[in-house]
Formats: structure tokens, C-alpha cells, sequence
């Protein structure tokens, strides 16, 4: 989980102030966003292998065709097609595609997409009109932001043993701290 605080800052500094793809109302990246990352994760993982969840098969494709309609709506619907929410979107269908525990993504989808929807709605972010490159357009938020992230916790996830391992090597962490063993799904 620390790896992954570790990397959800990373991703946040680079892509607020760096690169301006959103803007927090202070300018800032705020303390408690890089381990608001970890508490939606952890959240999302709890959630998705609960038995509630995990015994209803159609609750990550319900997360995926909300996710298609809010992408493919972003496209059609508004006067700046949201061209950067579908490039994102592709993340979330490729990683729920892969993903052994699709109704982790399910949650993590639907957990930011209402953090999403929630923080512009109230200013406390905002993102900006196009990307970087000026090449595609977006919303606020884009319809893909939800998808992308869960597809980067995906990422963050998978990386993260490998990157403790790299860790424990350099002398900066300790052996002992094991990821506990996957719950069968």
C-alpha cells in the first residue's frame, strides 16, 4: 500500500502541476489526495472480493456499460467532444478485461467516478479544456478518468511488489513487509 501511495504521488505531481492536466482550487496537489489513492484502492479491493459483490456477475458489466455509454456520450453529446475521457476509457476496458477481480474495478470505477463528479462539481479541482499537446479535447471531468484510474491502480498494483523488491535490495525497506496472499474470488 505504501508503494502505492509512493506512486499515486508521483502521478499526481506530474500530471497537476507538471503537466496541467487539472488544477486544484489552491494550486496545489492538497496532503491528502496521494493517500486518497491508497484508502480508494484499498476500498475498491475490500469491496470487490466482499460477498456481496463478488457473487454478482453482473456488476462489473453494469460498471462497464456505464462507462462505454458516459464515454461514447462524452463524444457525441457536447458542443467539445470529450476526446481525452475516450482515450482514457480504453484504459479501464483493457485492464477490466484483464483483471482476474473485475468487480474490484467495478467498485474502483464507481468510486471515482462519484469523487470525480463530486470534487469538480465542487471546484475543489477543474480539469483543463484539452491535454497537454493540445491534441485532444476534454471534459470535466472526462468520462474516462474514472476508468483510467482504476486501469493505473491496476498498474500500481501490479508493479508494486516489484518496485518494494527494489526496495528491500537498496536497503530502504524491510524483507518482512510481504503483500498479504490474494483471497480466492
Amino acid at each position: 500500500m505504501a508503494t502505492l501511495v509512493v506512486l499515486a504521488t508521483l502521478l499526481e505531481y506530474s500530471a497537476s502541476p507538471l503537466l496541467g492536466l487539472y488544477t486544484y482550487r489552491l494550486h496545489n496537489v492538497p496532503a491528502f489526495v496521494p493517500p486518497g489513492h491508497g484508502l480508494v484502492y484499498l476500498a475498491a479491493v475490500l469491496v470487490g472480493r466482499s460477498a456481496a459483490v463478488s457473487r454478482r456477475p453482473l456488476i462489473p458489466l453494469v460498471a462497464l456499460a456505464v462507462a462505454v455509454a458516459w464515454a461514447v456520450g462524452g463524444l457525441v453529446l457536447p458542443d467539445r467532444p470529450d476526446t481525452l475521457g475516450a482515450v482514457l476509457f480504453v484504459s479501464f476496458a483493457a485492464s477490466r478485461c484483464a483483471a482476474r477481480r473485475r468487480a474490484s474495478y467495478a467498485v474502483a470505477f464507481a468510486l471515482t467516478a462519484a469523487l470525480e463528479l463530486y470534487g469538480t462539481h465542487l471546484g475543489t479541482w477543474a480539469w483543463a479544456p484539452r491535454d497537454p499537446t493540445g491534441l485532444l479535447s476534454a471534459a470535466n471531468p472526462p468520462s474516462g478518468i474514472p476508468g483510467a484510474t482504476a486501469g493505473s491502480t491496476s498498474g500500481r498494483s501490479y508493479f508494486a511488489p516489484y518496485a518494494h523488491a527494489l526496495l528491500v535490495r537498496a536497503g530502504w525497506a524491510n524483507r518482512s513487509l510481504k503483500p498479504a496472499p490474494a483471497a480466492p474470488s
